[in-house]
This record gives structure tokens, C-alpha cells and sequence, in this order.
């Protein structure tokens, strides 16, 4: 997961060295396949249209966001910010980052950065308290949903 289904390896030939170790020991890659391509769950995916049909651009990356009660009134899927990010935000044309971001619960505000290769999303996530890999970072904020959405938005585009 961490690598987004081989898509983003710090060293290739190690990853591939290590899933091929896995094969061997038995791993179902079809189960495996399966259970992240495949088994959605209903309100996780219209969870993820939401974020979609939401989305904005800026100058030079893209957002979209959900506060705490539409995120409840959609069950509050687990996983639904990384989705979006993972297989959306960090692919649209001419930006280089996106950022996906939940409300998860009253006055705390989640973010998930995601990149092309070239770009380091780290040092965005810093200046909000928080870090990752080069091609997927994340941060939180204390403070209410609109405070957090100003923030964001005046610290990206700054």
C-alpha cells in the first residue's frame, strides 16, 4: 500500500525482490488484487465521488474537501481521503499535487498530499506539522473546518 501498489518504489528492485519473496511463500496476489481493486464498499465510493465532484484547482495543484458531517452521513468510510488522493488528485494534468482533505471528527482536519514523481510533497505537509514520503504526505490541523480550509488554502497558495 505504502508504495501505491508498486507504482512508487524508493528502490524498484528491492520491492519487486520482495514481493516475488512473498509469491513464493504463498501470497494470493489475485485475493490481494481483489481486496484493494475490487471490493469497495457502496458508501466508500460515493464518499469518493463527493471529493470528486468537489474538487478545485489552483494555480498549481488541486484540492477538494469534506467536513465531519457529510463525512458521517456517508458512514464515515475508512480510507476515503487516501482513495481520492492515491487515485485521483495526483494524476490531473498540469498540477503537481493534490491535496485531499476530512474533517474526521469536530475541529480536526486531515490532509493527504499526493504528487507526480518530480514532486516533494513533504515540505508541504511540514508547514502544517506533518511529513511522509516525497510522493505521499499527510498533516493534521486542530481547528474548526472553515478555519482549516482558509489555512490550507492561504498557506498553499502563498
Amino acid at each position: 500500500g505504502d508504495t501505491v501498489f508498486l507504482r512508487f518504489c524508493e528502490d524498484r528492485k528491492k520491492t519487486m525482490e520482495t514481493v516475488l519473496q512473498l509469491v513464493r511463500k504463498g501470497a494470493d496476489m489475485d485475493f490481494l488484487s481483489e481486496k484493494f481493486f475490487e471490493d469497495y464498499a457502496f458508501n466508500l465510493v460515493r464518499a469518493v465521488g463527493y471529493f470528486l465532484i468537489n474538487l478545485k484547482r489552483e494555480k498549481n495543484f488541486v484540492w477538494s474537501a469534506m467536513d465531519f458531517e457529510t463525512y458521517k452521513k456517508f458512514g464515515q468510510p475508512e480510507g476515503v481521503r487516501e482513495m481520492a488522493a492515491d487515485n485521483f488528485f495526483r494524476g490531473v494534468c498540469g498540477v503537481g499535487y493534490g491535496v485531499a482533505i476530512l474533517e474526521t471528527k469536530k475541529g480536526v482536519v486531515n490532509m493527504s498530499f499526493r504528487s507526480k514523481k518530480k514532486v516533494d510533497v513533504t515540505k508541504y505537509a511540514k508547514l502544517f506539522g506533518g511529513g511522509g514520503h516525497k510522493n505521499a504526505a499527510g498533516a493534521t490541523i486542530s481547528a474548526s473546518y472553515d478555519e482549516a480550509i482558509k489555512k490550507i488554502r492561504t498557506t498553499l497558495s502563498g
